[in-house]
């Protein structure tokens, strides 16, 4: 084989290595920040948004902007006494999804669970899910990324900590559930 033909193998196996990688690999973060009036933490990866607190004109803009039908609140309902969220989303023509928890020790599986059969349900979407941070919109992202969506765990916390995933213990019980349930 002459040096140009093998300089030309090289060339086209480098080509092919290189070539939508991050597609095979999943390393490309499927979660991107948008903005919209009224919420300052939103995400938006296709068919979900990711949110901290939304607030009455959000909401709004949500259904009108992104189409969204379903609307999942992590927050314990003494967090945002004033709101009336139930009311609010619902007088929006919008379903209403309460799963409050707050510290890992209130994120039981259950939460997780109930959390991800409405992520999979695509009669749902576009799915608006928030808490006060993005903190636990990240835990919950996290184990539906891996566990329904095939995400590798690594890729799936990177989007969960782009979404607000920081706190330590909420991180941890996300990381053991996800470890439970690709033993099963």
């Amino acid at each position: 084989m002459s040096v140009r033909n093998v300089l030309s193998l090289v060339l086209v196996m480098a080509l092919g290595a290189c070539g939508g990688s991050s597609e095979k690999d999943g390393s490309e973060l499927a979660v991107k920040a948008v903005e919209l009036p009224g919420v300052q933490n939103l995400h938006e990866a296709e068919g979900f948004l990711l949110a901290s607190q939304p607030d009455k004109a959000a909401f709004e803009a949500a259904k009108e902007k992104y189409g969204v039908k379903t609307v999942i609140n992590l927050r314990m309902p003494d967090e945002t006494p004033k709101m009336k969220e139930p009311e609010l989303v619902k007088g929006l023509g919008l379903d209403y999804v309460a799963l409050p928890f707050k510290g890992p020790d209130t994120l039981k599986d259950e939460i997780f669970d109930s959390a991800r059969r409405v992520l999979k349900d695509s009669s749902k979407r576009p799915i608006l899910m928030h808490c006060k941070s993005g903190n636990r919109v990240g835990a919950i992202w996290y184990a539906y990324r891996v566990l329904d969506e095939g995400v590798d765990p690594a890729v799936a916390m990177k989007e969960a900590k782009a979404v607000g995933l920081r706190k330590p213990g909420h991180i941890k019980k996300a990381e053991e559930y996800v470890k439970k349930h690709m033993e099963k």
